[in-house]
């Protein structure tokens, strides 16, 4: 999920995974969406701070309400963000969700170990692409394709390796600041994943960041709805509004039981397979 209102990860359907591939990937990509997000603190609804108290009065041209908060017609575009967002603030704090000091530093250690390989890996499969590239059996198209995925690996490595001296110099401390923020972001927005399933159940979904139990979300908004925490009050935004927890087609969902597991264990802390 986004921060722009909800909307699909059309790289992850592309992927075409299933089951325990899925958490493997958001291993192995991990360090790479860390590297490319250094200049952006990543959080899913639910793990940003804001105002979740109650307005005494709502805008009359509101199109939605959530909490006794207005959303105005300029902010329809950010409308299911801000419903669930604030939704989910309000659970995670109820449940006692905020990651810890020790979770942030499980996550970072993780992380750490996974850059690491991430070099080997990287080194492995740059010198195969540029054996590939040698061969004169090999066509334009496929040639192309070798030359730009070549290309955005050492844009990689190098970024990295970048990094791994900033870390070392003048803004360690911005760069280590940043990192804790991002790993508490994503260790709070899985434990919300796991309270949420605990309780609705239902099927997971892969994201690039996490995966996502888009059943227990749409079970979970449904709830809230009939209790009056929100309102859609214009009802032409509303269809838009469920699309992404109802339209199966929009998602690539993992089996059943890569789905427990995914929402019992954190993808960082899950020992791989081998199949």
């Amino acid at each position: 999920m986004s921060n722009r209102g909800v909307a699909a990860n059309p790289e992850g359907r592309r992927l075409g995974m299933a089951g325990w591939g899925a958490t493997s990937l958001l291993k192995r990509t991990a360090s790479i969406a860390l590297i490319g997000l250094l200049v952006l603190l990543i959080a899913g609804p639910g793990c940003q701070s804001g105002d979740t108290e109650s307005k005494a009065s709502v805008d009359p041209n509101s199109i939605a309400v959530v909490l006794g908060t207005g959303i105005a017609r300029s902010e329809a575009d950010d409308m299911t963000g801000i419903i669930l967002g604030k939704l989910t603030d309000q659970f995670i704090e109820e449940h006692r969700l905020k990651a810890s000091d020790a979770e942030v530093d499980a996550f970072l250690g993780a992380m750490k170990r996974f850059r690491a390989q991430d070099e080997i890996d990287w080194e492995e499969r740059r010198a195969e692409m540029l054996e590939e590239l040698k061969s004169p059996s090999l066509d334009e198209h496929d040639r192309r394709i070798t030359q730009a995925q070549l290309e955005t690996l050492e844009s990689n490595m190098q970024t990295s390796r970048e990094l791994e001296v900033q870390r070392e110099g003048p803004d360690s401390e911005k760069l280590e600041e940043f990192e804790r923020r991002f790993a508490s972001s994503t260790v709070t927005r899985w434990k919300m994943h796991r309270e949420l399933y605990k309780k609705y159940g239902g099927r997971v979904i892969f994201q690039q960041f996490g995966n996502e139990p888009v059943d227990a979300y749409r079970d979970f908004l449904r709830e809230k709805e009939a209790e009056g925490a929100f309102e859609i009050l214009d009802k032409q935004y509303e269809e838009e509004f469920w699309d992404y927890f109802v339209n199966d087609g929009s998602h690539m969902f993992i089996s059943e039981e890569a789905g427990e597991e995914a929402m019992t264990t954190p993808w960082w802390l899950a020992e791989p397979r081998s199949d």
